[in-house]
């Protein structure tokens, strides 16, 4: 059976959840937690790792952590920063390789995207198919100051996007 989509037409493959028919509703969605480290080739393996393993658990979409594939942390956001778009980098890359070979969604929690000389951290949700239909800049940053304990502003490093993203995935469902 196949689940019709509606970003990028119809689906043709059977999806990565067996049981699945076109009629039913529910969602399968796998979210993953990882520990990332300054290594951006090993958090990218790991990621891969996951990814498949939600995979195997026959999930329908995966959805990555925030900043997956860099240190959370304002002075390595631009070091591990990566095109999303026509061009994509590594990590985007990685994405849309796995979603089209497990014939699932991702939704890429966040990498910091460099676009015209700025920072992002930016979701890309890639399709079944592994196309890159979607990306939401985060617009909210994370700033916070508390005297003598911590001060972490991301808006040091980062540009925050400018509106909220509603991507279509089934007839029931959106991201």
């Amino acid at each position: 059976a196949t689940s019709p989509l509606l970003a990028g037409g119809l689906a043709t493959k059977t999806p990565a959840r067996s049981q699945s028919t076109a009629t039913q509703k529910t969602l399968r969605v796998a979210v993953v937690q990882m520990l990332v480290g300054s290594d951006k080739a090993t958090n990218l393996k790991n990621a891969e790792r996951l990814v498949n393993q939600a995979c195997d658990g026959n999930a329908d979409v995966v959805v990555l952590p925030e900043i997956w594939n860099s240190p959370y942390a304002v002075d390595q956001f631009r070091k591990h920063a990566e095109p999303i778009g026509h061009e994509c980098g590594p990590s985007v890359s990685l994405l849309k390789t796995l979603a089209k070979e497990r014939n699932v969604w991702i939704v890429g929690g966040s990498v910091p995207e460099l676009s015209d000389d700025k920072v992002y951290n930016t979701s890309p949700i890639i399709n079944s198919d592994g196309v890159l239909v979607e990306k939401h800049r985060k617009v909210h940053l994370f700033d916070i100051d508390v005297p003598g304990k911590i001060r972490f502003f991301e808006s040091e490093t980062l540009t925050g996007g400018d509106s909220a993203t509603v991507t279509p995935l089934t007839e029931e469902h959106a991201l």
